[in-house]
């Protein structure tokens, strides 16, 4: 008697693992599509650039890191990445990212000094900041067509709005990286 009942208990938790399994597999199909869905939004949004011509109507044609204003990507990116982070919290660890669980709204902007300081800044600061960036590179034109790679992680640059926003867009650029790749190879092991 003592074997029977010992086989349908086991018997019965093998039935739940599996019914846990597929409900696993269930919720990883509508994850995988979700986190796709924000790979393909980052990607389009970061190295594509949509312009309308007269003669040949929309092209797509690859974004260089000088047209780009990092805050305002860093902060959309930010408020898409909260949203597949509240609906899967999960991915906040697999990623491992220290900002994934804080709004777009309420998250900081680093960047390092010359010095190697960490300085956390609030959107409207980092903004501006870009902005005075801008002003200085249309008079001035010092960095030409540059890379955020080419510049580093300390901005290299003697203004200090520029060294701050450089800096941060550096930081944000390999803050991206990271978080793709974690979610890419979590797609590719996940198959």
């Amino acid at each position: 008697m003592a074997f029977v009942v010992s086989f349908i208990k086991k018997a019965l938790s093998q039935w739940k693992r599996k019914r846990e399994i597929e409900k696993d597999k269930q919720l990883l199909i509508k994850d995988a599509h979700d986190i796709v869905n924000f790979i393909v939004w980052y990607l389009n949004r970061r190295y594509i650039i949509t312009e309308n011509d007269q003669q040949n109507g929309k092209y797509a044609r690859p974004a260089k890191d000088k047209e780009l204003n990092f805050v305002w990507m860093g902060f959309e990116a930010q408020a898409h990445f909260w949203k597949l982070v509240k609906i899967h919290p999960y991915i906040a660890v697999l990623t491992g990212d220290e900002y994934a669980r804080i709004s777009a709204r309420n998250r900081v902007y680093p960047w390092l000094d010359d010095e190697g300081t960490w300085n956390f800044w609030e959107r409207i600061e980092m903004e501006e900041h870009y902005q005075a960036f801008l002003a200085n590179e249309k008079v001035h034109n010092i960095y030409g067509d540059y890379s955020i790679k080419e510049v580093g992680p300390l901005g290299k640059s003697e203004a200090y709005p520029a060294c701050a926003y450089l800096s941060y867009a550096y930081h944000e650029e390999i803050r991206w990286k990271t978080i793709l790749q974690a979610l890419i190879s979590f797609l590719y092991y996940a198959e």
